[in-house]
């Protein structure tokens, strides 16, 4: 037996680059725009090759979620994580969330937006959303708390709700100078707190 033929032939494309475009794909398009189809052309991979690589769509789309936090997680969430982060540094993640989400072909937080169109139907996405809210107001009060603002809780859940919305805005078509103004009015607020 040639065992070289029963394991199949190796990868000729790189797993990971194939995914951050698939990210990418799955951001601009959303689930249901995200065919078959669209793969092969947009991953430039054949539906075996996809298969093989990933699993289903679905398996792939897990897969999308998993690589999307953890790139929302480097560029924009970790930066609030440390003992001398304060409530200054919360300007820095509200710029960083509005130039992660302002980009034309990509509009709001992927895990929203799929949220959003796939429903509360799909278990596993919505506790997804619910760690990734978890995740934030734990960090937003953690900072509070330092800062000794008042009411720490009640002004996370505030944050996070403004947070929330300035993605609801992205989603929904506003443009950079719209998204700005929200993130303007944002820090305004958190200058508040901290006087």
């Amino acid at each position: 037996m040639n065992l070289g033929s029963a394991l199949g032939r190796p990868r000729t494309f790189d797993e990971n680059e194939k995914l951050d475009r698939a990210v990418e794909v799955f951001w601009r398009r959303g689930v249901v725009g995200t065919t078959t189809r669209v793969l092969e052309t947009e991953l430039e991979l054949t539906q075996s090759s996809i298969y093989n690589a990933f699993g289903s769509k679905n398996d792939l789309a897990d897969r999308v979620i998993d690589r999307y936090l953890d790139m929302l997680d480097d560029q924009v969430v970790s930066h609030l994580e440390g003992d001398d982060v304060g409530l200054a540094d919360l300007h820095g993640f509200v710029d960083d969330l509005v130039s992660w989400i302002s980009n034309e072909s990509r509009p709001g937080c992927l895990l929203l937006n799929m949220l959003a169109e796939c429903g509360s139907g799909d278990a596993d996405l919505v506790a997804r959303a619910e760690q990734y809210r978890a995740r934030l107001r734990s960090l937003f009060t953690t900072i509070l708390e330092r800062d000794n603002v008042a009411h720490p809780h009640h002004q996370a859940e505030l944050l996070l709700a403004a947070v929330l919305g300035i993605n609801v805005a992205a989603r929904s078509g506003a443009d950079r100078a719209e998204l700005d103004a929200l993130a303007g009015g944002l820090t305004n607020q958190l200058d508040l707190l901290a006087s």
